[in-house]
């Protein structure tokens, strides 16, 4: 029995949701810190860089809404463009795959798959603790490093 003045509170567990807005913030990290790298040589790869930034940092917003429904749907399409226009981008470019792309698209899996599961789960996020582990895994993914061929 619960004593009178005395609150219950919830356990926190991680949810899809979690796992969903940590993807992004990584990713969303790993390609701002991109921009600068490609935007003398290859301007356009350095915007499409910048505004996927700003997607991923969007949709990580909207995810930590419970009343924005469409928003995991979304992130799965989000995900999914970024993972389908990886080996796209280097067929046409030329330009080598490295250990930074692929623990990037990774993520970017990790998080497909997450914002699938959130889809029919409403509950809400722990933003703070998602973010920092979202900068942790691309500080992580940075230490790779990025090289052109």
């Amino acid at each position: 029995m619960d004593e009178p003045g005395l609150r219950r509170v919830a356990s926190a567990s991680v949810r899809p949701r979690d796992v969903a807005i940590a993807a992004c913030a990584a990713s969303a990290l790993v390609h701002a810190a991109l921009v600068p790298a490609h935007y003398g040589a290859q301007p356009f790869a350095a915007v499409s860089f910048a505004a996927a930034s700003a997607a991923l940092l969007a949709l990580a917003l909207a995810l930590t809404r419970p009343t924005l429904q469409l928003a995991p749907l979304g992130g799965a399409v989000l995900f999914a463009s970024l993972i389908v226009a990886y080996p796209v981008v280097h067929a046409f470019t030329g330009e080598g795959i490295d250990a930074l792309g692929i623990g990037t698209k990774l993520v970017e899996g990790v998080g497909l798959v997450a914002s699938l599961l959130s889809i029919r789960d409403p509950e809400t996020a722990i933003p703070p603790l998602d973010v920092i582990t979202g900068v942790f895994i691309a500080m992580v993914l940075l230490s790779f490093g990025h090289h052109h061929a």
